[in-house]
């Protein structure tokens, strides 16, 4: 049996706790027993203050009268302490009053509570119609009397007297309060509280976890793997110090040594080194976990991991069934073709408006089998004109792919904070797929939806609690809206795909395959077969790359969910970022300014005040006074400071043949103007030629 030490610091020694008060037949034979009843009823009351000074947890409470004290052989006691009185006869009536007396006390705790109090061996049970005449002649039922002695030691537990070990407890007869079935394992670890060792108790700790499989570190936490039982799904969930309690207490076993009685002491693990493996520690032995897996998926250099559990190589725990991938070792672009038409099947209902947005519904499932594996990836916007175009119902489709239980989509957030907080603790169930069901807004780029697209980690204040978590950011995150779209800074970070089925009521259509989404899900391994061999088919032959624009941050995307797709002569998935770049109405916007800006006052700077003056002037139908109102908040109006605020956010950023640039100043104040944003091929090849 493995075996650790440490140490609680609510250990007392044995010279600072009380000493065992004991009341032995010896102690009774060398005092003058008075003939008087009241003083024995007041020798009894004062042994049972004796009993009160113990504390005993538990259902159960035990009294323990003198260290060689037993309750079966009281009486036997008492009467032999009789028999040597050759004085009076009395003296035996008095010792009997005494064991009357006896079972007096332990009929009022019966009554209290029948498993308050134990004495193993004791005489047969009285009549409780008896006893309780008895309790009130002596004056001490509850019911007519103050709360008694040893009712308020079983109320108001001692600090000075250590709870009984489970050797002690067990060996009067009596079950313990909390019992060791005959099946539990006699060989799990133990750990030994003693002071001075907190450092090797926490190591202790850690390596019990570590040996059981279900515990690792993610962030600077120890998390485990949990499934939920209303949807079925398997996220990744924080151990807290009172979790970490309840999960040792069933992995090891922790003890203390008892100076009192020489022993070590069966023990709770040590809530103080709970928390601090949970808050504060350094881990060394908990495996790194990154995220989970729910499907084979590949490496980083496109090798196929098809063994569940941790792979040490990627950090990720795979939580699949190994069961017939279906990946040719060497797949061919034949290959490949066989399998983009199994995925093309699957998109056979749903209505695109163009055969790009067919395209980059294949991207998307390529990325939901292997997103898991992808250090970054963008976010899939499903748009559509009307209501039931089948928005909803591709998302599902994308995400069966993802994952095998059903998602749980969620609202949209309406502010930045809200952002935060729901993504936060989304991420940190390290999802599968994150859905924005039915917006009724554009997709705003609230700041931590935007990092959580660019970025592999996320840090932020967890809810309720004054610390930050750090958490990753693979999960793939889809959204659908009517006449909805990304705008700003989100445009650059969304696919876009839009459904158009050309009806007036789009519900009302009738699906050939109403039952797909349970086909995929039962067979999603096929899918996922074929999203792989498609990228192993690219990448073993030679990863080929077409001509295309890049997508910033999105580099190992674009080869595995993009390049693929257009070695197989399909549309660009993307082309739809780069025309909504253009077609973003903030984009429009700072256009139209710069165009009128440039038309009416050259490149010559100027400041704020001037142009706004010279644009009051001008005729209401100008498009160049209509671009600076609605720069300037949208009034009839033009506000000249919040024309200098939406310029200065606009500062170097280029539209069309224009750049907008920062000035010098005059008299303190700032001056703008609007310059070409490239020279001509003719003026660099000049100024090449005269260098």
């Amino acid at each position: 049996m493995n075996e650790f030490t440490i140490e609680d610091d609510c250990v007392v020694s044995s010279d600072d706790q009380l000493g065992e008060p004991t009341l032995s037949h010896n102690a009774l034979q060398d005092t003058n027993i008075a003939t008087d009843t009241e003083e024995e009823i007041g020798s009894l009351t004062a042994a049972q203050d004796v009993v009160a000074s113990y504390s005993l947890p538990g259902d159960q409470i035990v009294i323990n009268v003198g260290p060689d004290y037993q309750g079966s052989h009281a009486e036997d006691e008492v009467d032999a302490a009789g028999a040597n009185d050759v004085h009076s006869e009395a003296s035996k009536t008095q010792h009997e009053g005494l064991a009357t007396a006896h079972r007096a006390i332990l009929a009022q705790e019966t009554m209290r509570d029948p498993r308050s109090v134990v004495f193993p061996g004791f005489p047969p049970e009285e009549d409780p119609q008896e006893l309780e005449e008895l309790l009130k002649d002596l004056g001490l039922n509850d019911k007519v009397g103050s709360t008694s002695a040893v009712e308020n030691s079983a109320l108001t537990p001692s600090e000075h007297s250590p709870a009984p070990s489970e050797k002690e407890r067990a060996s009067d007869g009596r079950s313990p309060e909390c019992t060791v079935s005959s099946e539990t394992p006699h060989d799990l670890p133990t750990i030994q509280v003693k002071p001075g060792q907190l450092h090797e108790a926490l190591a202790a700790a850690e390596r019990i976890l570590a040996q059981a499989g279900n515990y690792y570190q993610r962030g600077d936490r120890v998390v485990c793997i949990r499934l939920d039982p209303l949807t079925k799904t398997v996220h990744i969930q924080e151990m807290s110090g009172q979790s970490l309690v309840v999960t040792l207490a069933g992995l090891s076993k922790w003890s203390r040594f008892d100076k009192r009685t020489g022993g070590w002491t069966a023990i709770d693990p040590c809530p103080r080194v709970c928390r601090l493996l949970a808050e504060s520690w350094r881990y060394s032995q908990l495996k790194v976990l990154k995220g989970t897996v729910l499907q084979p998926h590949l490496r980083t250099d496109a090798t196929v991991c098809t063994t569940p559990g941790y792979d040490p190589e990627t950090g990720l725990l795979g939580l699949f069934d190994t069961g017939e991938l279906g990946v040719p070792d060497h797949p061919t672009r034949e290959n490949a073709m066989s399998a983009l038409e199994l995925l093309n099947d699957l998109l056979s209902e749903c209505a695109f408006a163009g055969p790009e947005d067919r395209s980059a519904a294949l991207s998307a499932l390529l990325t939901a089998a292997v997103r898991s594996s992808l250090p970054l990836a963008p976010m899939f916007h499903v748009m559509a004109h009307q209501p039931g175009s089948g928005k909803s119902y591709l998302c599902q489709l994308i995400s069966a792919v993802a994952t095998a239980t059903p998602g749980a989509p969620v609202a949209f957030p309406r502010s930045n904070d809200a952002c935060d907080k729901l993504l936060l603790a989304q991420l940190m169930k390290a999802p599968a797929v994150i859905e924005f069901d039915n917006l009724t807004s554009d997709l705003r780029p609230f700041d931590k939806l935007c990092s959580a697209l660019t970025s592999e980690y996320l840090e932020g204040r967890q809810l309720g609690l004054s610390r930050t978590v750090v958490v990753g950011t693979k999960a793939l995150i889809l959204s659908s809206g009517n006449n909805v779209r990304p705008i700003d800074d989100m445009v650059r970070r969304c696919i876009c795909i839009h459904l158009d089925p050309g009806l007036e009521t789009p519900a009302a259509r009738v699906y050939t395959r109403p039952h797909l989404l349970d086909e995929v899900r039962k067979e999603r391994i096929k899918y996922i077969a074929a999203a792989l061999t498609i990228v192993r088919a690219w990448v073993l032959a030679g990863q080929p790359m077409a001509s295309c624009q890049s997508v910033a941050s999105y580099a190992a995307w674009s080869d595995w969910c993009r390049q693929p797709l257009l070695w197989l002569d399909q549309p660009d998935p993307a082309s739809c970022v780069f025309q909504a770049l253009k077609e973003d109405p903030a984009q429009l916007l700072l256009g139209r300014v710069l165009h009128g800006w440039r038309e009416k006052h050259g490149s010559s700077p100027k400041m704020v005040r001037d142009v706004v003056r010279a644009a009051v002037h001008l005729d209401d139908a100008d498009d160049f006074r209509d671009a600076l109102a609605e720069a300037a908040g949208g009034a009839e109006t033009i506000n000249a400071r919040k024309l200098g605020n939406w310029l200065a956010r606009n500062e170097g950023k280029i539209a069309g043949p224009y750049r907008l640039r920062r000035a010098a100043k005059t008299r303190n104040a700032e001056n703008w103007e609007v310059i070409e944003s490239v020279r001509s091929v003719a003026s660099v090849s000049a100024s090449a030629l005269t260098a």
